[in-house]
């Protein structure tokens, strides 16, 4: 493969939509540090995510990207709460700092609760660094000033990330060195690899480890052929090793889908063999994500012959939050 050819369409946002709820307290601790300090971690963070939908409606402002409100508690001996919103944007926007400015008052005004809006910026500019909207007129001003977290400030410690005690880190690196191999997956598959045997060091927090390398999986896409030699490679690395997680890797990806497939196609033919592989994939990540798939999913998934709809229905089911945002019509 050429080095000028692009990799794939990377999916930044899909990646980190899941790691934000997934390992929330991780990537405040990471990025925060004092604000993770501040919150009382015993009482479980609350994800508005109906609420956050009702603010984008009334927003109209900009692309919607990833973005979270979570409802959080303080250790400071009273009762209260604060609302974090969080936007990861992984291209530049002019109208960015104008929806920061809005989801925080629409927040503000929908919870009458303080509003602590932050910034994770993941694209590949580095002078695009929007910290503040401020508008008015005769005299009357309305400004918020928002932290920002620039992701590309992390490229020059890449050795620090990998050696830091919050595995957050490595998820950190992982979209840097996307960003950096979009044009080389033979340089992709070795950070990839790397990446995800720097995970086992880890092996205490076992939720945690399974979680990121399913993410990086996500988010360092590989052709199919390179896809096959990383997971080969942690196989090998890991077989004399007490813990294994490669089994995790591979549930959330296409490998199921493509063993079925080469399966199935000696029997019935390439093309079926491939269809039954990809909606078995679908079917077993969304048992693995939600537990027990409803019946009417089942039977809409397979009565899909059409390639593309199952493939598409596939990255749908790796990015929904819940059953019940899985088409079934």
């Amino acid at each position: 493969m050429k080095k000028n050819r692009r990799v794939h369409a990377d999916d930044f946002d899909g990646a980190w939509k899941e790691a934000m709820v997934k390992l929330f307290r991780r990537m405040v601790q990471f990025f925060w540090p004092n604000v993770h300090a501040q919150i009382n971690w015993s009482r479980k963070p609350e994800f508005l995510d109906k609420e956050l939908r009702s603010i984008m409606r009334r927003a109209k402002s900009g692309k919607r990207t990833v973005d979270a409100l979570i409802k959080v508690y303080l250790k400071d001996g009273r009762e209260q709460w604060v609302l974090i919103h969080i936007e990861v944007q992984s291209q530049p926007d002019p109208q960015f700092g104008e929806r920061m400015y809005i989801y925080n008052y629409r927040g503000f005004d929908l919870f009458m609760q303080r509003v602590a809006s932050f910034a994770i910026l993941g694209d590949d500019d580095q002078n695009w660094r929007p910290q503040s909207f401020e508008s008015g007129i005769w005299g009357c001003r309305a400004r918020l000033d928002f932290p920002i977290i620039k992701l590309l400030d992390f490229r020059a410690d890449a050795e620090t990330l990998l050696k830091h005690e919050n595995p957050f880190a490595t998820f950190v690196l992982a979209h840097l060195k996307t960003l950096e191999t979009r044009h080389n997956p033979v340089d992709r598959l070795a950070w990839k690899t790397a990446l995800i045997k720097n995970l086992y060091r880890y092996g205490s927090n076992r939720t945690e480890v399974e979680e990121l390398i399913r993410f990086i999986d996500w988010l360092m896409i590989l052709p199919d052929n390179l896809q096959d030699k990383c997971v080969s490679e942690i196989e090998k690395w890991e077989e004399p090793k007490a813990m294994s997680y490669v089994t995790s890797f591979e549930r959330h990806g296409m490998k199921i889908g493509r063993r079925e497939g080469i399966k199935q196609g000696r029997e019935r033919g390439r093309r079926e063999g491939i269809q039954t592989g990809t909606r078995k994939s679908i079917l077993v990540l969304l048992e693995e994500r939600f537990g027990k798939v409803p019946v009417p999913i089942i039977s809409v998934v397979n009565s899909i012959d059409n390639s593309d709809k199952l493939t598409e229905l596939l990255r749908v089911a790796a990015r929904i939050g819940s059953l019940k945002e899985f088409p079934v019509k």
